[in-house]
């Protein structure tokens, strides 16, 4: 049986290349990967990448405290946002996006919001 290479969550952060398709899984905070968002958001305010990311969720995800969806909260960081709803999810998505006309976004509970 081949052994599986463990990685840690900055490592794992290390190889999302600027531009990525990053799909987040879980509702609110349940099944969240927090500590791989929180090594993307690190590694993002340390060197400025990865950039540009599309970011594909099924349903808002954190509640403004500073986790969840809130780690992509960055000008720059997001380029585009592919979602279910994100009305609960009030600080990156929503309000973000109507703060920052720069981030493409569509959602089934909305319909696109893209101007």
């Amino acid at each position: 049986m081949a052994k599986v290479k463990i990685i840690t969550a900055a490592e794992a952060a290390a190889q999302v290349p600027d531009g990525a398709v990053i799909n987040t899984e879980g509702f609110v905070q349940a099944g969240l990967s927090e500590t791989l968002n929180r090594a993307l958001e690190q590694r993002f305010l340390e060197t400025g990448h990865p950039k540009d990311l599309t970011i594909f969720t099924v349903a808002g995800q954190g509640a403004g405290a500073g986790t969840g969806s809130d780690h992509f909260a960055h000008e720059g960081m997001v380029k585009r946002l592919i979602a279910g709803h994100y009305n609960l999810a009030p600080t990156p998505y929503y309000g973000y996006r109507r703060q920052n006309r720069s981030i493409q976004s569509a959602t089934g509970h909305y319909g696109s919001d893209d101007s």
